[in-house]
């Protein structure tokens, strides 16, 4: 752990300005991490290979400087993670300084790991599932083909037997093994899959351009947390911005659509702002 903790306070350092050699021993000695020049190369090494941050050193300056940092979903989960992690260790005993909530903890990740090592060697999942509504667990297997969050819930994608597919939670599985198979492993991607969809359900619906106004305020928050990778974002007046999306209008999308209330607006398609608007009434009945 000491080792992730030097690393988050490097890019923190480097983040802020470039720096000699001796300067970042310095400053990471001040820090209370105990560096040399060859601990430093191969923080620097290990760096660039696990979490995508490449440093480089300027031999004419003779700084050294956080060249990129890959821009990879994966790698910055790994250092939002490192850096949690770090904050978590500096709250020492004062744990009434952070509150979770737990409506949005993530489920499902103590099974992450059988489930990403499955996926890994190409080995059937065979497990115990147990959906809400049932009495009783079922055995279960299936060809994990990749994993899955989405709202507070880590999913895994599976292909059974008879070639249907199907998008488990993780918390709700049970006993958990991974066994080898000779069965002919499909070749399916998250693109494959979700390029056009937004959540985790998947519809049987053409993908089509949706139009939204969206107040400039609401906007910002759009801004830093797109709905989706497809999302465009250009003026429509000036209190309102046009955001567009390429997507498959699903229920979970609805749901998004009326968690923003008077802020959005559904422009196109005609269809489908004419279906919010028949739930909107029928909502809106509810509370006649």
């Amino acid at each position: 752990m000491e080792k992730y903790f030097r690393w988050t306070k490097i890019i923190e350092i480097l983040e802020a300005s470039h720096k000699t050699k001796n300067e970042l021993l310095a400053r990471l000695k001040e820090e209370g991490h105990k560096h040399n020049e060859r601990t430093l190369q191969r923080d620097i090494k290990e760096m660039g290979e696990d979490v995508g941050v490449h440093i480089r050193f300027n031999r004419t300056t003779s700084f050294y400087f956080i060249k990129e940092i890959d821009n990879d979903a994966l790698y910055q989960k790994k250092i939002e993670n490192l850096q949690f992690a770090q904050a978590l260790n500096a709250l020492d005993k004062n744990k009434d300084l952070l509150y979770f909530d737990k409506q949005w903890s993530v489920n499902g990740v103590k099974n992450l790991k059988p489930v990403i090592e499955a996926c890994k060697n190409k080995k059937k999942l065979v497990f115990d599932y147990q959906s809400f509504g049932m009495d009783e667990s079922e055995k279960r297997e299936g060809l994990p083909m990749f994993l899955k969050q989405f709202a507070g819930m880590w999913y895994v994608y599976l292909v059974m037997a008879n070639d249907k597919h199907l998008r488990v939670p993780l918390d709700r599985m049970k006993n958990i093994s991974a066994i080898a198979t000779d069965e002919k492993w499909p070749k399916i991607k998250h693109d494959d899959v979700y390029q056009d969809i937004y959540g985790i359900m998947i519809e049987d619906k053409p993908s089509s351009t949706i139009k939204l106004k969206v107040g400039n305020y609401q906007c910002n928050y759009l801004k830093n947390i797109p709905l989706h990778p497809s999302q465009e974002i250009e003026e429509y007046d000036n209190d309102h911005k046009l955001v567009t999306l390429n997507i498959k209008p699903s229920y979970e999308f609805k749901q998004k659509i009326f968690s923003l209330l008077d802020t959005v607006e559904v422009l196109e398609p005609k269809e489908y702002r004419e279906e919010i608007k028949q739930l909107l009434k029928t909502t809106l009945n509810k509370y006649t």
